[in-house]
């Protein structure tokens, strides 16, 4: 299995995201972040009560957990038993910090290489709820990355992850505003076919599974303090967008394969 990133490109990630994750407070400082978000809006408020609602208690894991803006969000809103594996050391750091700033146990957030049998032996079978984001399209091979997150689902578990689509205009900003972490990217699997194929029907029972959200600028990140600005400001300027998506998203789909930022799979482990 090959690895598309490093654990130095997370660890200085993390390490400089720990002052943002600092400033946080707790669920409304979160939720400030995820509502100005049309795809986040679409995931916290439309599709996630409809499989979390009344299973607090029910133990979540998720894949890549730094900085834990999400484990704290899961067991804020749902009342979720939250666990996270994370292997680069500063988010381990960081996640912990947030836990304990949310008064959940800090030792739910394992130390491990996901890839370690080690720690697929310890946890096998153990969790109602899997949950990655952004996380299997950074392998060469994503199906065996899937595998490995179902082996730690209980029977009739379920399984959620999320990734980027960077095709159509999502590649060509995503390509601009920070080529390094694009070709960091398994692009293969982006499109609705290979991604579905992730998930065959004899394992799996599928619940959501395709494009997700209209283009936003959220999505992407930048290497320069420039670009990073003329971001900023993007954003600022989408979230009228936003609004009137969140509006009308019982009325209208904006899913398309050239602007849509993710690709939602919710599967149910058979």
């Amino acid at each position: 299995m090959k690895r598309l990133s490093n654990q130095g490109y997370w660890n200085g990630l993390y390490q400089k995201s720990s002052d943002e994750a600092a400033k946080s407070q707790g669920l409304v400082g979160w939720l400030k972040q995820a509502t100005s978000n049309y795809p986040n809006f679409l995931l916290w408020e439309k599709i996630f009560p409809h499989y979390f609602a009344g299973k607090a208690g029910h133990t979540l894991l998720e894949v890549g957990c730094a900085p834990g803006n999400y484990l704290t969000a899961f067991a804020a809103r749902f009342g979720l038993d939250v666990y996270g594996v994370e292997y680069a050391p500063a988010g381990v750091q960081t996640t912990r910090e947030r836990f304990l700033k949310e008064g959940l146990d800090p030792q739910h957030v394992i130390e491990a290489d996901f890839f370690d049998d080690t720690f697929l032996a310890a946890h096998e079978n153990e969790f109602d709820f899997v949950y990655s984001r952004g996380f299997i399209e950074h392998f060469d091979d994503p199906s065996a990355v899937v595998a490995r997150h179902a082996r730690l689902l209980k029977k009739d578990g379920l399984l959620i992850i999320l990734i980027p689509n960077l095709h159509g205009l999502n590649k060509i900003l995503a390509k601009y505003l920070n080529p390094e972490s694009y070709a960091m990217h398994n692009t293969n699997i982006m499109q609705h076919d290979s991604f579905a194929a992730l998930f065959p029907t004899e394992q799996y029972e599928r619940k959501v599974l395709g494009l997700m959200g209209g283009f936003s600028f959220g999505l992407f990140n930048a290497n320069t303090a420039a670009k990073q600005r003329l971001l900023s400001v993007l954003n600022i300027f989408q979230r009228p967008f936003d609004f009137v998506w969140r509006l009308c998203s019982p009325l209208i789909r904006i899913e398309t394969p050239f602007t849509s930022p993710y690709l939602l799979a919710i599967v149910r482990k058979k």
